[in-house]
C-alpha cells in the first residue's frame, strides 16, 4: 500500500469524524441513522476503508455528497463520477452472439 492511500484513509476518517460532529451526532446516534454499526463507524475514523455499500450508506445517512464521500475514500474515478454509483448497475446489454458491447470489440 502506498504512502498516498494510507494518508487518504486517515483524512478520510478525520473529515468524517468533523462532518458528523458538525452535525451535532456522536457515533451512537450518527450510526443508527446511517445504519451501520457504531464499530464500523469508529473503525472508519480511524482509517479503515468502507466498503463501497457502507459508504454509500454514510454519505445518505449523514446527508453527505455521495461523490465527494468516494472520492476522499480514494475509490476510482468511475465509481464516483458515475451517476449510476447511486444505484446498482445494469448488468451489460449482450448482442446476439450473447456478448456484451466490451466483448465484441476484441
Amino acid at each position: 500500500m502506498t504512502a498516498d492511500a494510507d494518508e487518504r484513509r486517515e483524512h478520510f476518517g478525520a473529515w468524517l469524524r468533523r462532518q458528523r460532529e458538525e452535525r451535532g451526532y456522536g457515533i451512537d446516534r450518527a450510526s443508527r441513522i446511517a445504519g451501520v454499526a457504531a464499530t464500523t463507524l469508529r473503525r472508519i475514523e480511524m482509517g479503515d476503508v468502507p466498503s463501497i455499500e457502507v459508504a454509500r450508506q454514510i454519505a445518505r445517512g449523514l446527508e453527505l455528497d455521495l461523490s465527494e464521500v468516494f472520492r476522499r475514500v480514494g475509490y476510482p474515478l468511475g465509481l464516483w463520477t458515475d451517476r449510476r454509483c447511486e444505484e446498482k448497475s445494469p448488468a451489460p446489454e449482450k448482442n446476439a452472439d450473447n456478448k456484451s458491447a466490451a466483448e465484441s470489440r476484441e
